[in-house]
């Protein structure tokens, strides 16, 4: 049953008050609670509190007193009221509850009763409920109640031993007392926390989706129904750095093709805004994936994906390496088949079932297949059937082949044999199988292989009758066994047997004490196939007896009999060896002499040249008559004739010793820039008085910006001199003598005297270059001369790393020219 009101909701009838007045406080109270607690879920129980306020004020002494009849109605709100109510008194007993309340602490239900303490109906609530229950959580919750009790006002969502949670609101009265409201706010709170975690999943999942975006290797872009942008990765911005300010949430595609960094966007942007009537915003319809290369020469793959209700994403991928890959790959695959349609050998592929997938034009050319048999899914065996028909003259033979054949197929392996077309052709069928179980069949016409091979069979018979018959000794060995050994070396060794030399290991016939060349030896062994042979010299061979000899050794590699082996050739050079010996000490005689000549001619030199200087020099006083005239004309004459006489032979003996330094090593260089022009010039003051004597014109035709030269200048002057006064000697009277500069195209400088002389004949060009030697070597020879001018001058150019050549033609005349490599060679400006 429910509790009786409070005293103070009694009604005195001695004490009557208008009705209104009372409703009027009521509504006042209830305004005024419920701003109070400012909740809406607490709006109604703000209700009932006001409504009891308002009927406190209008039942305090003094006060205005209702009716049984609103007291009544006043009770049965509370009653019904969906939330619990408790009216305290100053000591916190309680006055009044209402049925709510005893339904949320059902547990103590029955002590509910007016004038028990608060305090202690919360201990007895813990008592009851306690019983099994986890103590600790049960005195916390306990403390809870009591610390709530001893606030003056306020909330707070405290939980009952059953689970319940419960929302307390208390207020203090004026009296001193207070009223408790009781809410169940169990699945209100169970709403929020589901609502809570559905709002942390879906931030979870927002942020588990952006970084799944952003760990996308491509670009990736999403627009709504709407074609507005609603998000995109770090990718799509760094590939779209110049759409920055477009990026943002809520910007139109359209706008973001129109400056896309794609043509095909841009292109895609004019055509949608010229078919774009209305001033709205443009709709981009779906496209198909597309690749293009931007300007920068990377390739994109773009991809569109469109979700039923309209959601777009946009994958931007980077497939630079990925075309370039595939564009070689195209390249070679085109390769393969130019390769495959042009190689002279026949080929043929078939699939897993065994049936024909694709052949060369070579194939139906060399088996000369019919166009009927040749289309895609032939099986293997009808084609195999019909060459049979036609190669194999026993018809009977067809069906056990063709037997042969499929076994063959069916194992799986690889297989190579010959057959004969029936012209007389030879051709090599080679078998191979594929990873998918099919198999690649080749076709080589081996006819001219054959016929070579036949030949070669026929020559290796001659061979071998040459080889017998050689007079050298031949013998071919296997990694240094002896497998075979011709007549002459059986022989040469002074063996009475072939088995004394074949069987045996090479080494064996190389005389022991030769250890230096043990390691040479022993290439014998190692020479390759195909390489070019290998001469060893001066070997010392032991004969069967233990005799030794020298031999010379030439190793090859050779095929004989199919079989790559070492064929060795062997020559007794001990008369050689001894003759060798003689001319060397010949020669080393000779060399000695020519030194002794050399040494004799300089010496000689100048022990002439003392004495000669003297009859000269008194040649001279007497032709200038120094200390008084001669007595008779004809001594200056004969003095004239001494002076001249002496002065040739002067000459000669400086010419001697000159080539006598030069080829004995002793000439030094006294090395500098040399001015060209100005040393012909020198040469020609001292040539230009025979040059007039005989008649010839000296031409300098030296450019005058001509190069210098790094060199002895007076050795160049010396070689100048001499083929000018060469030059002179052999040019008949109105003939020129010129000098010319070159610069080759290697940098090599070319100083040439050029003659219109006699010209000397080209077999008769080394003797010219020959010491102490003439062309005209008679006794009346019409010039003059030791033979010493050239040699000499050909000794001075080689000193300086040089060359001297001589081009002549009989009758029209000669050049001589000295060419200095390209290091001797100076610019005037460096110089």
């Amino acid at each position: 049953m429910p509790m009786p009101l409070p005293r103070i909701f009694r009604l005195n009838r001695r004490q009557g008050r208008p009705r209104k007045l009372a409703l009027l406080l009521a509504v006042a109270g209830i305004a005024a609670v419920s701003a109070y607690f400012h909740d809406p879920l607490l709006c109604a129980a703000g209700t009932l509190l006001a409504a009891a306020l308002g009927y406190y004020l209008a039942f305090r002494p003094g006060g205005i007193l209702p009716d049984a009849a609103i007291a009544t109605d006043i009770c049965d709100s509370f009653e019904k009221h969906p939330d619990g109510l408790m009216i305290l008194d100053q000591d916190d007993r309680l006055r009044y509850c209402n049925n709510r309340a005893r339904e949320i602490y059902a547990g103590v239900a029955d002590i509910m009763v007016p004038g028990i303490g608060m305090h202690e109906l919360i201990d007895q609530a813990a008592e009851r409920h306690g019983r099994g229950a986890d103590r600790e959580t049960l005195e916390t919750a306990r403390r809870a109640h009591h610390e709530f009790l001893d606030r003056p006002e306020g909330r707070m969502d405290l939980t009952t031993t059953d689970g319940l949670t419960i929302q307390w609101s208390t207020r203090r009265l004026g009296n001193g007392g207070r009223i408790l409201l009781f809410h169940d706010v169990t699945q209100a709170r169970a709403h929020a926390a589901a609502l809570e975690e559905s709002r942390a999943r879906g931030d979870q999942l927002h942020e588990q989706l952006v970084e799944a975006i952003e760990s996308f290797p491509d670009g990736f872009a999403l627009f709504d129904r709407d074609d507005r942008f609603v998000l995109c990765n770090r990718k799509f911005k760094r590939e779209h750095a110049s759409l920055a300010p477009l990026l943002t949430p809520g910007t139109q595609r359209s706008e973001i093709l129109r400056h896309s960094k794609f043509e095909s966007e841009r292109r895609l942007w004019r055509q949608l805004a010229a078919a774009n009537r209305k001033d709205e915003p443009i709709a981009v319809p779906a496209r198909a994936p597309f690749v293009e290369q931007t300007v920068d020469g990377r390739w994109f793959s773009m991809n569109e994906f469109r979700s039923g209700n309209g959601i777009v994403a946009v994958l931007e991928s980077d497939v630079t390496d990925s075309k370039r890959q595939t564009d070689e790959l195209a390249g070679q695959t085109a390769l393969l088949q130019a390769v495959f349609d042009s190689v002279d050998q026949a080929f043929a592929v078939s699939d897993k079932e065994l049936r024909l997938a694709g052949w060369n034009p070579k194939y139906q050319e060399l088996l000369e297949l019919p166009d009927s048999l040749l289309r895609i899914g032939t099986p293997l065996t009808e084609i195999f059937r019909w060459l049979a028909a036609r190669r194999l003259e026993d018809q009977s033979r067809i069906e056990p082949e063709l037997q042969r054949f499929r076994l063959r197929l069916r194992h799986g392996k690889a297989h190579r044999s010959d057959f004969k077309m029936p012209g007389g052709r030879s051709i090599r069928a080679q078998q191979t199988p594929l990873p998918d179980g099919g198999f690649v069949f080749s076709y080589l016409d081996v006819t001219e292989q054959r016929r070579e091979a036949d030949l070669l069979r026929e020559s290796e018979v001659r061979y071998r009758q040459m080889v017998e018959n050689s007079p050298d000794a031949i013998l071919l060995h296997d990694d240094g066994r002896i497998v075979y050994a011709n007549r002459a070396t059986i022989s040469m060794v002074a063996a009475s047997d072939p088995a004394e030399v074949v069987g045996h290991h090479i080494f064996e016939f190389f005389q022991e004490e030769e250890r230096d060349k043990l390691a040479e030896r022993s290439r014998l062994v190692e020479i390759k196939l195909d390489s070019k042979p290998m001469v060893l010299h001066d070997f010392r061979l032991v004969k069967v007896d233990g005799a030794f000899f020298n031999a010379e050794i030439e190793a090859t590699r050779v095929h004989f009999t199919d079989q790559p082996l070492t064929q060795v050739v062997v020559r007794d050079i001990t008369e050689r060896k001894s003759y060798e010996d003689t001319l060397r000490a010949a020669k080393e005689q000779a060399e000695l002499a020519n030194r002794t000549k050399n040494e004799f001619l300089a010496n000689m030199s100048h022990e002439l040249r003392t004495p000669l200087n003297a009859i000269i020099g008194f040649s001279q006083i007497i032709q200038g008559q120094m200390f008084g005239p001669v007595g008779s004309a004809k001594y200056l004459e004969y003095a004239d004739d001494i002076y001249e006489s002496g002065s040739h032979l002067l000459s000669l003996i400086n010419d001697i010793l000159d080539l006598s330094k030069a080829e004995s090593g002793k000439q030094e260089l006294r090395e500098a820039t040399v001015d060209v022009g100005n040393a012909v010039g020198g040469c020609f003051r001292l040539v230009k008085e025979r040059a007039a004597e005989g008649g010839v014109t000296l031409n300098n035709k030296l450019a005058a910006d001509f190069p210098r030269l790094y060199a002895d200048e007076r050795l160049i002057r010396q070689v100048l001199i001499n083929l000018l006064t060469n030059a002179i000697k052999f040019t008949p009277a109105g003939g020129n003598v010129d000098v010319v500069g070159t610069i080759l195209g290697d940098g090599t400088m070319s100083i040439a005297v050029v003659d219109s002389g006699i010209g000397i004949a080209e077999k008769d060009i080394p003797r010219a270059l020959s010491a102490f030697t003439q062309i005209d070597s008679s006794f009346n020879r019409k010039y003059e001369g030791t033979g010493l001018g050239l040699p000499l001058s050909r000794r001075l150019v080689e000193l300086h790393r040089g060359t001297l050549t001589i081009e002549s033609t009989v009758g029209i005349g000669t050049t001589v020219a000295m060419l200095f490599p390209s290091e001797r060679v100076r610019s005037r400006i460096a110089a």
